[in-house]
């Protein structure tokens, strides 16, 4: 698996009661699956592009979370998962700082998912190791 994170540039907005800085981030791949940042859906709110970006996801998560949208009806099996996974996060940081600090942290965890990945791949085949 690879992963490359695609940083536009910091954007100031000023036009709402809430100065902020926009990080938008997009995940591309060429052999795995690009769709890395899991969001939640808070069901508070009925708007979509409401959700909450949680982390980069686990190589668990890679698996067992659906792409695009969330599960909000129960499924065959009566389960409700409101996560869900995408490619791209677009995130209000307070400060340029915090963008960014959370620039670095999503490069990190993207790193150590890409290694997470690879290591399952490199474990994928019976290895035999013997000692004197």
């Amino acid at each position: 698996m690879d992963i490359t994170l695609t940083r536009e540039s910091l954007e100031e907005d000023t036009s709402s009661a809430r100065h902020v800085w926009w990080l938008r981030i997009t995940a591309t791949s060429v052999s795995g699956d690009p769709k890395i940042f899991v969001y939640h859906v808070d069901s508070r709110f009925a708007t979509p592009g409401l959700d909450m970006f949680e982390c980069v996801a686990s190589a668990g998560q890679m698996s067992a979370l659906p792409a695009d949208e969330p599960v909000l009806e129960p499924d065959e099996g009566g389960e409700v998962i409101p996560y869900y996974r995408t490619a791209s996060i677009a995130m209000a940081c307070g400060s340029a700082l915090e963008a960014d600090e959370l620039w670095d942290a999503i490069q990190e965890d993207a790193a150590e998912l890409v290694a997470n990945m690879n290591a399952v791949d490199d474990l994928s085949t019976t290895a035999t190791v013997t000692f004197p």
